[in-house]
């Protein structure tokens, strides 16, 4: 895309980067110092399948800017799970790599941050596809994970237990469980869980980095009788008066003790927090750890490694001519963009019929109509919108097909490796939206030249099925959506009003996101055009108002077929 026009989001840069400290196949938001695992089509159903532990995975589209944004959110979130590493581990899924499709469509994963929960022993099925929650707050996912863990079930050794105690339970039995007596655990916490109270599960959540203590949890009080509480000991508080726990016959009362700590010797100590609170109940008892002398095992407190990153020696040149050279647009970055639409975004969708088959035909009529990738592109794109003319319903993964076996008819389509206009300057910045939306802006320019401008439908309403039915990144698609309707996209417009319309509304997503952390700071997100690249675009003395005509004009000069630029094209 031309230098001033910068879109909504990051973008994954192919071959752009080499990522020297991390040795991942591809470029990647988070790394194992963050307590996330990558996983590829490879790795993932493996992943999920591990027996006795949950999974939390956020699928991404590394080119999605909310993807980005949330990055320091999902960080902070994942370091806090790293307490809870014997129940859970977390992972990110990148669904905007090719060889990732089939699962993302698999696991019907259209909009990106899309983050799940897989229960231990976890199989795929049709109707099995994890657990999703649509918060984005640290602390709301946090609850939501907790009460995922809780209903989890963990069977291998060692592993902790959200299961209640029964009435049959006692010390005895207890420490028998698990071979808890062959095993490094000093001590067992029973604490009293009333029927609608999470303050068991949450104890043993917060509890969970003291490597010699169990936590079990009860929901009857009157159960506590099983377990012969000595009431000699006494609390870990030595003012606390002892008969507050005892009825008149001196034997204790379980309906006054609601938090009891056994030894392996079978001595008992009651405590008494002094609130019904989850933070009360922690500190009581992290209280009697550490003057016990329990293990705990503490997380490291440095600080992650910065990552290096290196631009090869072909990206820098093409990056110093871009930033140098007059505004033209580049063929590779068309390719680039109509690459991912076909082998990537289109094919993630699960089914494609109704409104989505019209918006993916329109798009590959104007795509065979406007030849945006020379004559072998036509004739490809010409044979597909036959095929799909035939066509009432299809799977993403017929159409995938569809693609490859006509790829095998037509020589070799795709010449552009890298993105030139749509270059960026640090990783996961511009690409492949940025080239979305050069595409977008060529379309509607080549719409209104004839004899296009004849046909039926517009570029705009093309546009708009494509990012509602098939663009991946959510917070993308909902703000187009929205801008859409508020500028009224479905009205009947000229093919200079398309123009005009896809130009401003550009101009407005620039102005949200200027200074957004998605911003390359090479390119930095303006009002397009500048004056110094069009100055009759603005209106009378220099104001800062435009002149639409001329803007009009200077668009359909930028964006034309016959201003296509070949550098970098192999």
């Amino acid at each position: 895309m031309i230098r001033p026009f910068r879109l909504v989001s990051l973008v994954v840069v192919l071959s752009l980067y080499m990522a020297v400290s991390l040795g991942q196949s591809e470029p990647s938001l988070y790394s194992i110092v963050d307590n996330v695992e990558t996983l590829d089509n490879r790795t993932l159903e493996l992943a999920l399948s591990a027996p006795s532990m949950g999974k939390f995975v956020q699928f991404i589209n590394i080119f999605c800017g909310h993807c980005r944004r949330f990055v320091p959110t999902f960080k902070r979130i994942a370091i806090q799970l790293h307490h809870w590493r014997r129940l859970l581990k977390v992972y990110v899924f990148d669904c905007a790599q090719e060889q990732n499709v089939k699962v993302c469509r698999d696991y019907r994963i259209r909009q990106t941050p899309t983050m799940r929960f897989f229960h231990s022993n976890f199989r795929r099925s049709e109707h099995e596809i994890g657990n999703t929650t649509n918060l984005r707050d640290f602390q709301g996912i946090i609850d939501f994970l907790a009460n995922q863990v809780g209903n989890n079930t963990y069977e291998a050794e060692g592993q902790p237990t959200f299961e209640l105690i029964t009435s049959n339970d006692n010390q005895n039995t207890i420490w028998m469980k698990n071979d808890l007596l062959q095993s490094k655990i000093k001590y067992i916490v029973l604490v009293y869980q009333p029927k609608g109270s999470t303050i068991g599960r949450d104890l043993l959540l917060k509890t969970i980095r003291w490597e010699d203590v169990v936590v079990r949890i009860t929901d009857d009080q009157q159960l506590f009788l099983n377990f012969n509480l000595d009431s000699s000991l006494g609390s870990i508080y030595p003012k606390e008066d002892i008969r507050l726990w005892l009825k008149d016959d001196g034997q204790v009362d379980p309906k006054k003790v609601k938090l009891v700590i056994f030894t392996r010797s079978g001595n008992s100590m009651i405590l008494k927090p002094r609130k019904d609170t989850i933070d009360e109940y922690v500190e009581v008892t992290t209280d009697f750890f550490r003057v016990h002398g329990s293990r705990v095992h503490y997380l490291p407190t440095t600080q992650a490694p910065n990552i290096s990153f290196t631009m090869d020696q072909e990206n820098q040149m093409i990056l110093s001519y871009v930033l140098k050279n007059k505004l033209q647009i580049y063929r590779s970055d068309l390719e680039n963009a109509i690459h991912k639409l076909i082998h990537i975004e289109v094919p993630k969708v699960s089914v494609i019929e109704g409104d989505s088959l019209i918006a993916l035909r329109r798009l590959i009529g104007w795509l065979a109509l406007s030849k945006p990738i020379g004559a072998i592109g036509e004739r490809f794109f010409t044979l597909l919108h036959q095929k799909l003319s035939q066509q009432q319903r299809l799977t993403g993964a017929e159409f995938q097909d569809q693609v490859k076996e006509l790829e095998k008819q037509v020589p070799k389509i795709y010449k552009g490796k890298r993105y030139v206009g749509c270059v960026s300057s640090r990783p996961f910045l511009r690409g492949f939206t940025c080239s979305l939306w050069t595409l977008f802006h060529y379309l509607t320019v080549q719409a209104a030249k004839p004899p296009h401008n004849t046909q039926t439908i517009g570029s705009l309403i093309t546009i708009y099925g494509v990012v509602k039915h098939f663009f991946g990144c959510e917070d993308c698609v909902n703000h187009f959506l929205e801008m859409a309707q508020r500028r009224q996209i479905n009205r009947s417009y000229q093919r200079d009003e398309e123009i005009e319309w896809l130009w401003s509304a550009h101009n407005e997503v620039n102005e949200r996101l200027a200074n957004d952390t998605t911003e390359d700071p090479k390119f930095p997100k303006i009002q397009f055009p500048r004056k110094i690249d069009c100055p009759e675009c603005y209106g009378a003395n220099n104001s800062n108002t435009w002149d639409s005509k001329n803007v009009v004009r200077f668009l359909k000069h930028i964006y034309d077929s016959d201003n296509l630029s070949n550098f970098g094209y192999k």
